[in-house]
């Protein structure tokens, strides 16, 4: 049953999406994929994630963890981070925390890092920019901001910016 129901979720996702990935597929046909490492551990925002990804140009790996995120940021080259800020074993936060410490001890180039949650009040908000975070997508996601968010955060990374403005999409989480 739990299993129907995340399939009804991520196509309900999908079809809600649907109407912005052809635009968006069209504008990034020609540029390489992005390549994104999305850390979440419920399986229905995993399906529902998965929905909208497959409807973009992004290559992604999917991990269940904070855990496994450091690790695969460690082994691979990935071009953004959707990070899950509620998980077992590492949360989101410490997870920012600790690449952000292995970017400055390794002088690493900045991975832009977007939260992903239905904690977006502003106090909220704070935290996730204290640890290092670049952006922040409030459920339920749309694939317009997860696309603008990604994006976003990338060019500000590659251009150097100390801050990553317009990426904190909270707005339908707050009230």
């Amino acid at each position: 049953a739990k299993k129907m129901e995340a399939l009804a979720q991520a196509n309900e996702a999908l079809k809600t999406g649907a109407n912005a990935a052809p635009a968006i597929d069209k504008q990034n046909a020609t540029e390489k994929p992005l390549k994104v490492l999305v850390a979440e551990d419920n399986i229905t925002n995993q399906m529902v994630l998965e929905a909208l990804l497959k409807s973009t140009n992004v290559e992604y790996e999917i991990v269940e963890n904070g855990r496994k995120c450091l690790d695969r940021v460690s082994e691979k080259h990935f071009d953004a981070v959707l990070i899950d800020i509620k998980m077992p074993v590492m949360d989101g936060v410490e997870a920012t925390l600790k690449i952000r410490a292995n970017e400055r001890r390794e002088n690493k180039q900045r991975l832009p890092i977007v939260a992903l949650t239905a904690n977006a009040m502003a106090h909220q908000i704070e935290k996730y920019e204290a640890a290092g975070m670049d952006g922040c997508i409030a459920k339920p996601y749309r694939v317009e901001d997860l696309i603008d968010t990604l994006h976003g955060a990338i060019k500000a990374s590659k251009s150097g910016a100390a801050e990553t403005p317009n990426l904190w999409h909270s707005q339908r989480a707050v009230g």
